[in-house]
């Protein structure tokens, strides 16, 4: 399995901004610390923030085209 993570518009289409195949290449995009790009995304899967302008996508590695 694969995760994409996202920093995404925080309206109802939450259109992603940067997306990286790592935090760290998340951050690196985005222009932030790693540090406070895994404390989003933390927040973000464990429920801690609501309207979170982060997210994590997995994406199997089997897409059924095959």
């Amino acid at each position: 399995m694969m995760n994409v993570y996202m920093i995404v518009t925080n309206d109802k289409f939450r259109l992603p901004l940067y997306w990286g195949d790592s935090i760290a290449e998340l951050a690196k995009h985005a222009h932030m610390t790693y540090e406070a790009v895994e404390r989003g995304i933390r927040r973000s899967m464990y429920g801690k923030s609501q309207h979170s302008k982060y997210e994590v996508v997995h994406i199997s590695e089997d897409d059924g085209n095959g």
